[in-house]
């Protein structure tokens, strides 16, 4: 048993991220509370912020294959692995945190594994909606894609992923054309704990429901809510909308950007 940090520390050392948080109402009231208590047991356990990380990603991944068994035993297993994921992903920031641990590599890590299971979950839950059938039995599904509706959760959960990386390619692209324009200037340790600071649309609400809709703790409330009213497709639907929009502005954006970068 190692020794044990206090409540206190922990949520001390959460500073750090605090004012970023706030803009996400789910996680900052619940899950990172909650994540708290769950960090003082761990930390009595195991200081390593980076086996946390590992037993998260395995949580993830079963959640994951739930979501695609779902025609088997309802999304409910899959939801339930990938909320716990979610809660770990807190737990390991919060570890590394409290034992001023924060490095390169941790941050690499959490930030790889988090877009694998969150860039992935949506597509396994479309792949079980259409082992279920689930296209087929909503009418309105049923009637506007004939019989076309068996590939429509399937459809949609690949249209997902492809707009999520689509997204994310856009905006890293853009930094690593600037970095090669301008040098890449050092990145060390003391930068992964300096205070992450919110964006200067913060206080627009426009933003605050944009950033929302694409943190995974609010999709799965909405997912949630989704799956109690057997609407699971049309939450599927939704998102696909959103990240296809997301894709769009960040297309256009990024392009914007670069181009005046690149002059």
């Amino acid at each position: 048993m190692h020794s044990g940090y206090s409540l206190e520390q922990i949520k001390k050392a959460y500073i750090q991220k605090k004012e970023w948080e706030k803009q996400f109402p789910i996680n900052y009231f619940f899950v990172r509370p909650i994540s708290f208590y769950i960090t003082y047991v761990i930390l009595k356990i195991t200081t390593r912020a980076d086996r946390i990380a590992y037993f998260g990603a395995l949580l993830g991944i079963c959640g994951c294959f739930f979501l695609a068994y779902s025609f088997r035993w309802s999304v409910w297993p899959g939801i339930i692995f990938v909320a716990l994921f979610s809660i770990s992903d807190a737990v390991d920031g919060n570890v590394a945190r409290t034992t001023n641990d924060e490095t390169l590599w941790g941050i690499y890590l959490d930030g790889l594994i988090g877009t694998l299971i969150e860039t992935s979950y949506l597509f396994f839950l479309g792949t079980g909606l259409y082992l279920s059938g689930t296209g087929i039995s909503d009418p309105i599904i049923s009637s506007f894609f004939h019989e076309h509706a068996h590939y429509v959760p399937f459809v949609f959960g690949s249209l997902i992923t492809i707009f999520k990386l689509w997204s994310f390619y856009f905006a890293s692209s853009y930094e690593i054309f600037q970095s090669r324009k301008e040098g890449v200037s050092p990145f060390t340790e003391a930068h992964a704990k300096k205070t992450i600071g919110t964006s200067r649309f913060s206080k627009q609400w426009y933003f605050l429901i944009f950033i929302n809709l694409d943190s995974l703790n609010n999709q799965l409330l909405l997912l949630i809510i989704s799956a109690i009213f057997k609407l699971e497709i049309w939450f599927l639907i939704f998102f696909t909308c959103y990240f296809a929009a997301k894709a769009l502005l960040y297309l256009l954006y990024y392009f914007k950007k670069t181009s005046k970068a690149l002059r």
